[in-house]
């Protein structure tokens, strides 16, 4: 229950009297085939418009599958990832195809110790994932998955981006930001020594 309650969370936009509410939900769970990580999924749902673009990114110790050097920053290159023996749920990643989006800044990633060759490509930890876009009109809608982020247990990871809501010709830009993390089991277990030591004070 801990896990979950600190892994999950949705952060909602005030609503206008235009354009309603917009609200990204963080959904966590454990990373199959990579111990000690975990997955979390951001989306984004509209509840009047679509879900138009997306401003800003992720920053922190985040894992990213680079196979022989290639970046990854969207689902794009899952194949290759996939081919080389390694995992696309590996990989700290936007969860569209670059053909689905108008890109002002390209979707774009950073690694500090990537597996530039080799076989297959383990991965290495990232500092950021981010970019500047809107997505197409023929593929927009009201319920848009944003990114997957992989992160190892006890590490964090911060957002920062605006999300934009699209009615018609019209459009408005919400901000969203905050931080993602699960504590260690030995931090947890500390944390539960903590607040049995708080409850022996009180009494």
């Amino acid at each position: 229950m801990f896990r979950k309650a600190m892994a999950m969370g949705v952060v909602m936009a005030l609503a206008s009297p235009t354009f309603g509410t917009l609200a990204v939900f963080i959904n966590s769970a454990p990373t199959e085939g990579l111990v000690g990580y975990s997955t979390y999924k951001f989306s984004v749902t509209a509840d009047t418009g679509v879900v138009g673009g997306f401003q800003g990114g992720f920053t922190g110790p985040m894992w990213q599958v680079q196979p022989f050097g290639t970046l990854t920053p969207t689902i794009d290159n899952n194949a290759t990832i996939n081919g080389t023996g390694s995992s696309s749920a590996f990989d700290s990643q936007f969860l569209f195809s670059n053909a689905d989006i108008l890109s002002v800044v390209a979707p774009t990633e950073s690694a500090q110790n990537p597996l530039s060759s080799g076989f297959p490509p383990s991965g290495g930890t990232g500092n950021t994932l981010n970019g500047t876009f809107t997505w197409k009109n023929d593929v927009r809608t009201n319920n848009q998955d944003v990114a997957q982020i992989v992160l190892q247990d006890g590490l964090t990871v911060s957002y920062s981006f605006n999300v934009s809501e699209a009615i018609g010709a019209g459009s408005q830009s919400t901000p969203f930001s905050g931080v993602i993390s699960i504590p260690e089991p030995a931090s947890m277990a500390l944390l539960a020594i903590g607040g049995l030591v708080l409850v022996a004070r009180r009494r």
